[in-house]
């Protein structure tokens, strides 16, 4: 091999999704020894995602690469690949930096193990040699010539990973971190002027006690919803448990579906999978149904929809860990069949799972940022909007939910949230208000509220919620709070008809946001805050909800077009008769009456009983 043919396979080195699946050894998970990795081995297309992540990074609008947030199922390899990438980058880009954060040393280790065990098995005539030829634990240095460094982390230790940049960033198990939301805040001011940086955050989801549970699922949520931040880097990526080649057992011949597991099959089952495919190929257009079919049809390959040896791995599951077996929900924790269920909150959330159960179904739409609506306007519906405000500092998330207002039934058309001020915000209410009917707007009035509403008031803006004459907007005190939150909870029980899946995501997790947020001036005298409360603006979408719900419950009650009043079994319809049929019904009922008014109990004779002499 010529040194100009050397050179060009040295650069081809650089892509993983090339050299990997050509020299990359691993030890595999099915078998004891060695193995050629291929990312079709274990997953679906959980691997071939992360490959062509770190193969072909896609950019944003302002050129910068994008920054993935990948959740998945246990036993599927999202922590070992990112390293194992990282390991052809490092290896093959000269200066390039590689780092790790792992929860805890013992993974760390693990992990930097296992990509000591693939550079030992690469093929040495191609290998890059390690600098000096030292025995490195917890790093690796390339020939400074020909490639750069790798090296791993604890999550556990303090402050990790503060004013590090590196080329390439793999955080591994974040839900139990130490202290994520404290590390990554410090590491991404280094990160975010890196035109051209890797960072991958991979975890499977969580118990709530996990120490970083909160910072990991709003992370995912935020990277799956992109919060319609303007220059935003993040991407999510969410598998379910089937798309783990691993995380199946042959269905008995004997056995018998169980009723929860027809149901899951009728939502995430192969005829399932179809019918929903083709629907998405035939909505983005440019498909016949017989096309759509077909194309559809040849990509539904095994760990793409759920089957009867999914099933029998999760009776596997729930019959030998005992963990599940004594919280059977933690399944769905550690082998999700969705972003949503698998956030088990144990006990924190204020709003009961119960009240939930009605508005977790399958056909809930994906919120797309900063703005989804629902369902168009109705001619002749009335309509409200809850309004959380925002200031200037544009800290949270200002929102904004619709409602549709009939008796009996309160429909959820639109919601809206993004980081934004009054001076902005104001003309977005006004406009959704407009095309709602001019809709009723129910406005926190605290602090930042009263300027959006003296904005709202200025532009002339009249159907504003009063709580009281001459003061518009509505007040949060500790009364109104709870009582606030009572009101949303009537709601989800009656009238509530959710569509936003986002919205029943922050329902879940909602822990009474405005009695536990802290105050802004007390954010500016102690910025870092309390550990015992926790951080504002998690939940913004639930406060606009709640005075959506006040508004609902103070407009008038109005029947919904085609409903019928339930009929009343003593209520005699005369409008649907004639007249000579109504004097008829009259003396049928008036005889009766005298039928029943002359009727007579029979009387029975006692005769007494004499006594004996």
């Amino acid at each position: 091999m010529t040194d100009t043919e050397l050179m060009m396979l040295r650069i081809k080195m650089r892509d993983p999704a090339w050299s990997l699946p050509r020299y990359g050894k691993i030890m595999g998970q099915k078998k004891q020894g060695g193995i050629l990795y291929d990312p079709h081995a274990i997953t679906n297309k959980l691997q071939e995602t992360v490959l062509s992540y770190y193969s072909n990074t896609p950019r944003n609008s302002f050129g910068q690469t994008y920054w993935l947030v990948l959740l998945g199922a246990r036993q599927c390899g999202k922590s070992l690949l990112p390293e194992l990438c990282g390991y052809t980058k490092a290896a093959y880009n000269p200066g390039f930096e590689h780092v790790c954060i792992a929860d805890n040393r013992e993974r760390a280790d693990y992990l930097h193990s296992r990509v000591h065990y693939t550079h030992e098995e690469w093929p040495e005539d191609i290998r890059t040699p390690t600098a000096g030829g030292r025995h490195e634990v917890r790093q690796k240095t390339f020939d400074v010539a020909l490639g750069g460094k790798m090296r791993v982390l604890s999550g556990h230790a303090g402050a990790v990973g503060i004013g590090q940049s590196p080329d390439s960033f793999h955080g591994s198990e974040l839900p139990y971190h130490k202290d994520a939301e404290t590390q990554f805040s410090l590491i991404y001011p280094s990160m975010d002027n890196r035109d051209d940086a890797l960072f991958v955050l991979e975890s499977t989801a969580s118990p709530s006690d996990a120490p970083s549970f909160e910072w990991w699922r709003d992370q995912y949520k935020e990277a799956k919803h992109n919060m319609g931040d303007w220059g935003n880097r993040w991407l999510s990526a969410f598998f379910p448990y089937w798309d783990g080649l691993l995380n199946q057992r042959p269905w008995p011949d004997d056995a018998r579906l169980e009723s929860d597991e027809i149901n899951l099959l009728a939502r995430y089952g192969y005829e399932a999978t179809l019918s929903r495919k083709i629907k998405e190929k035939l909505d983005r257009g440019g498909y016949t149904e017989r096309e759509a079919f077909e194309l559809v049809k040849a990509r539904l390959t095994p760990g793409s929809y759920l089957s009867k040896d999914n099933l029998a791995f999760r009776r596997m599951k729930l019959a030998t860990d005992k963990a599940i077996r004594r919280n059977p929900e933690l399944f769905w924790v550690y082998f999700p069949k969705d972003d949503l269920s698998c956030w088990l909150v144990r006990g924190n959330s204020v709003i009961h799972a119960s009240l939930l159960k009605k508005h977790e179904r399958d056909d809930l739409i994906e919120w797309e940022a900063p703005y989804t609506e629902y369902e168009a306007p109705e001619p002749g519906a009335q309509y409200v909007l809850g309004v959380d405000p925002v200031g200037f500092a544009a800290r949270d998330h200002a929102a904004i939910q619709v409602l549709k207002v009939w008796d009996n039934e309160w429909t959820q058309v639109a919601t809206y949230a993004a980081h934004t001020n009054p001076l902005d915000f104001a003309p977005i209410i006004l406009d959704i208000a407009n095309r709602y009917n001019k809709a009723l707007v129910v406005v926190e009035s605290n602090g930042v509220g009263t300027s959006v509403i003296a904005l709202l008031l200025q532009q002339g803006y009249r159907r504003l919620y009063y709580e009281k004459p001459y003061k518009a907007g509505l007040t949060s005190t500790g009364k109104s709070v709870d009582q606030m939150l009572s009101y949303l909870q009537d709601g989800l029980k009656d009238e509530l008809v959710m569509w936003d899946k986002d919205t029943v995501h922050q329902l879940k997790s909602y822990r009474h946001d405005k009695r536990t947020e802290r105050a802004p001036n007390l954010e500016i005298l102690n910025p870092r805050g309390s550990k015992a409360r926790r951080d504002r603006h998690h939940w913004d979408k639930i406060s606009a909800l709640m005075f959506a719900v006040w508004g609902a419950r103070s407009m008038p009650r109005r029947i919904k077009p085609g409903a019928r009043d339930e009929e009343k079994s003593n209520v005699i319809p005369f409008g649907k008769l004639t007249y000579n049929q109504v004097l008829e019904y009259r003396v049928q009922q008036a005889k009766l009456d005298k039928t029943v008014a002359g009727t007579t109990t029979a009387r029975r004779t006692y005769r007494r009983k004499k006594k004996k002499r």
